[in-house]
């Protein structure tokens, strides 16, 4: 007979704790908790010592060390897994298959010996929502650890597949543009990765942490995203990206892209910095023409609205194309956070914030969506912090025209 551990699969997130077997073998799943057997320690997986080792247990074969020939009833493990299959030696545990997740490996099916018959099942042991145990740069008990005595770096934990992941951070001061060097770094079991700039000097301790952290993710099946560079700028090519001495540190970027800023400072001299969706400033402003005061002012397809852009010099009341009319365009006709309401764009109505989308909150002064205030990127749940608001993506630096 066959028994499942766990009947059912937990569907985990992809960006930090994607878990599936990333070998060949058995099919996986949750049940470290249910497994009767011992797990193997495997070194050369990047694994730790997880429990008893094979021979301290009670009686584990490795179906491996069994000849092509022996058969259920011998007495020794056979080569296939023995479901249903007679046996002759009580308490015999045979494992089969290899499946390695958070820096361990285990078996993927376990057969034991009870009352002349085999009992077979699944120890599904890499469906857990997350990696409990981080492998310690410089631990002897995992050959892909940095030696201890590699780098400031040295000894931090590494948990790439836990929730959140943990992963040490590295030298990225510089003096000039060639004390700095572009790291790849996986950030997800999909495969999709981070450009980073670092010291020269860190360069190895970062690739013997980051040998550590691959190990962890298990293939996901899931396509990988186009890689980011500090900049905020993604690209496809690894050639695309460089890196630069800026303010003191290494920022890497991508070739030829206009640069990304959170604000001002990380632009240019003579640059500023424009939040997603804001319009660049113009160098000779107009006077505002056709002005309004009231919907019936304007054409039927038209209301009457105050108008900031357009490099108007101050705003003005101006008709302009009502919101509710089809525009033969996918995109909405008002901006995230706002509604169009009689025809005019105006800030969501709310009662919480469940009611407003992400990015924003329900403002109880005013009962409408606002967008979220900011400090850093970590204050806005997934996206950046861009001039003290939160956005879906960086802002972009650009020079003001003439």
């Amino acid at each position: 007979m066959i028994v499942r551990a766990s009947a059912i699969l937990l569907l985990v997130g992809v960006v930090g704790s994607c878990h599936a077997d990333r070998h060949a073998g058995a099919e996986t799943g949750k049940g470290l908790d249910a497994m009767e057997v011992p797990l193997q320690d495997v070194a050369s997986e990047g694994g730790a010592d997880v429990g008893p080792r094979p021979d301290e247990a009670e009686e584990v074969v490795n179906p491996a060390d069994a000849s092509a020939d022996d058969d259920a009833g011998s007495g020794g493990c056979p080569s296939e897994p023995p479901i249903g299959k007679v046996c002759a030696q009580a308490e015999l545990v045979c494992q089969y298959g290899t499946e390695c997740c958070c820096g361990r490996c285990y078996p993927s099916l376990v057969c034991e010996c009870h009352g002349n018959q085999f009992g077979c099942y699944y120890t599904d042991a890499c469906l857990i929502p997350g990696c409990p145990d981080a492998v310690e740069v410089g631990d002897p008990g995992t050959t892909d650890a940095a030696d201890p005595g590699s780098g400031d770096d040295a000894g931090q934990a590494i948990a790439c597949g836990a929730s959140p992941p943990v992963f040490p951070e590295f030298d990225e001061s510089c003096e000039q543009d060639q004390d700095c060097v572009v790291v790849f770094h996986e950030v997800n079991c999909c495969g999709t990765e981070v450009a980073l700039g670092i010291a020269v000097s860190a360069q190895g301790a970062f690739q013997q942490a980051e040998e550590v952290c691959r190990s962890q993710y298990p293939g996901c099946g899931c396509p990988a995203f186009a890689t980011e560079a500090e900049d905020g700028n993604t690209a496809w090519d690894p050639a695309q990206f460089a890196v630069k001495c800026q303010s003191g540190r290494c920022f890497s970027y991508v070739v030829g892209a206009a640069p990304r800023c959170h604000d001002v400072d990380e632009c240019e001299d003579g640059q500023i910095c424009l939040a997603p969706g804001e319009t660049l400033p113009c160098g000779i402003c107009r006077e505002p023409e056709e002005a309004c005061e009231k919907d019936q002012d304007c054409e039927p397809s038209q209301v009457c609205e105050w108008v900031t852009g357009a490099c108007l010099c101050q705003p003005a009341m101006q008709c302009v194309v009502r919101c509710d009319l089809p525009m033969g365009s996918l995109l909405p006709p008002c901006q995230q956070g706002e509604a169009c309401v009689d025809g005019h764009c105006v800030a969501q109505a709310c009662v919480s914030d469940t009611d407003c989308p992400w990015l924003f909150w329900c403002d109880p002064t005013r009962e409408t969506c606002a967008r979220r205030t900011c400090g850093t990127d970590s204050d806005c749940a997934g996206g950046r912090c861009v001039k003290g608001l939160c956005y879906d993506s960086l802002g972009t630096c650009s020079y003001i025209p003439p």
